[in-house]
């Protein structure tokens, strides 16, 4: 017989009711009085003749006996399939808490996930760790143009291509096509170390992006819009710009010496003649010590560079300035203001200056990187053979004799000492608005029979 609302409502503490559900053998429903509650349960038999009961809750307005009938007939048709009916619903609820945990888990790993931002800082930091040059540019682009914003607030592993064309599509709009392609090969390059990275957990965020694909890869870089440099000083450029640089306005000395300093060792990258302190000049051997961290070998190389006279002029000025000892010492000695080194911007805006001023105003626009191209044009013109060239500016050596230079930085230096010679007797023969030729002819006749170094090919 069915139990009707009112008996349910006045049963009394300690009894029960039950009532069968469909037909003889598939089940009851059972209520149980308690002092303040009422608790229905679907009662059934299991396989080995035990009987078993499963909770339906406390009758309430939302829990009527209606609801509970309903539930008693799901769970009876249930039992047909599945004798042992209490087991396999523990075995329902484990498997459904399996789940939210996993769930639960899975929501917390997404919300871990770095952004953009910390992808971003995490790989300038890895290039700052590896001594990079390019850190402090890159740095500078990306807190620029992505930091703090919306977009940098993204997952890394959410941002597509529409997003990166969101950063670089206005540097286009602006005409700044070559630094467009430039900011894209940053974020091509961030992306990439992401990958590469992911489980690396001495990253400065120590965030988990789980990116599966360069976002960068999909947006083409612009194709013509920058050339392979060739733009170097003439003779006279060189002379005016080595001779009458100290007229260019508000250009403090240090400045002055850097930039002829540069010039007389034969134009090696700024940036890492910049990261050299006093350390690195050994005076006495007539040597700097140049840490080149170029390339994606992240191991440093030493590149000893010969000092002439004429360099090692242009050092005494700046020691004068920047002394490497005593009360006023300074860690490095091209420092123009406060206590770090000078930066290569600062070099732009002498060049600018230079321009602006009588002795300079003709001189046509060029770029610090300009100036080691100009020395290597005075080096072909001297006659020094093209490895040898590319060894006094430190190019890429390949082959075994790669291997025992970048073992021993010193085992090429008589041979560099040789080319600094002859590249000095021809910038001398320039600064004085004399033709190279006669004192390379004389430099050439002390070389040995062994020791060719120069070329035997006419300039």
């Amino acid at each position: 017989m069915a139990i009707t609302d009112l008996q349910a409502k006045n049963l009394q503490p300690d009894r029960t009711l039950s009532e069968r559900i469909g037909s003889r053998g598939e089940g009851t429903l059972l209520l149980v009085a308690r002092k303040n509650t009422i608790t229905g349960f679907f009662r059934y038999t299991d396989p080995a003749g035990k009987r078993q009961k499963l909770k339906l809750g406390a009758l309430s307005p939302s829990n009527t006996l209606r609801d509970m009938r309903a539930k008693c007939r799901e769970h009876a048709s249930q039992h047909r399939d599945t004798p042992d009916l209490k087991g396999w619903r523990e075995d329902e609820e484990a498997r459904k808490r399996a789940e939210r945990e996993a769930r639960r888990r899975a929501e917390a790993q997404e919300a871990a996930r770095g952004t953009l931002e910390e992808l971003l800082k995490d790989y300038v930091a890895d290039l700052e760790g590896k001594g990079r040059v390019s850190a402090a540019e890159v740095g500078k682009t990306f807190k620029r143009l992505v930091y703090g914003s919306e977009l940098a607030k993204m997952k890394a592993r959410d941002v597509g291509p529409d997003q990166i064309k969101d950063i670089i599509g206005p540097l286009s709009k602006a005409g700044s096509k070559v630094h467009r392609n430039r900011v894209r090969s940053y974020l091509h390059a961030a992306f990439r170390f992401g990958l590469r990275s992911e489980h690396d957990e001495t990253r400065e965020s120590g965030r988990a992006f789980g990116l599966t694909a360069n976002p960068v890869a999909a947006v083409p870089p612009l194709s013509g819009v920058e050339r392979e440099g060739t733009r170097y000083l003439g003779d006279a450029d060189l002379r005016r710009f080595y001779n009458d640089l100290h007229h260019a306005p508000k250009t403090h000395a240090v400045m002055v010496a850097l930039f002829r300093f540069l010039i007389a060792i034969g134009g090696q990258r700024p940036e890492q003649v910049l990261a050299v302190g006093w350390d690195g000049y050994d005076l006495k051997a007539r040597t700097i010590r140049i840490i080149d961290r170029k390339g994606r070998d992240a191991r440093p190389r030493v590149h000893l560079v010969p000092l002439s006279d004429r360099a090692l002029a242009q050092l005494e000025i700046v020691r004068a300035i920047n002394p490497p000892d005593g009360e006023h010492a300074t860690a490095f000695p091209f420092i123009a203001r406060g206590k770090k080194s000078v930066s290569t911007e600062s070099l732009k805006n002498v060049i600018k200056r230079f321009r602006e001023c009588e002795q300079g105003k003709d001189v046509p626009h060029f770029s610090p990187r300009d100036l080691r191209r100009t020395a290597k044009q005075l080096m072909t013109r001297a006659g020094i053979r093209r490895d040898l060239r590319n060894l006094l500016q430190n190019h890429g050596q390949t082959g075994v004799d790669a291997k025992h230079y970048a073992n021993d930085p010193e085992a090429h230096l008589p041979e560099k000492r040789q080319a600094m010679l002859a590249y000095d007797a021809a910038l001398s023969r320039v600064l004085a608005g004399k033709e190279i030729g006669a004192d390379v002819v004389e430099l050439k006749a002390q070389a040995s029979a062994g020791e060719r170094l120069y070329s035997d090919e006419p300039f």
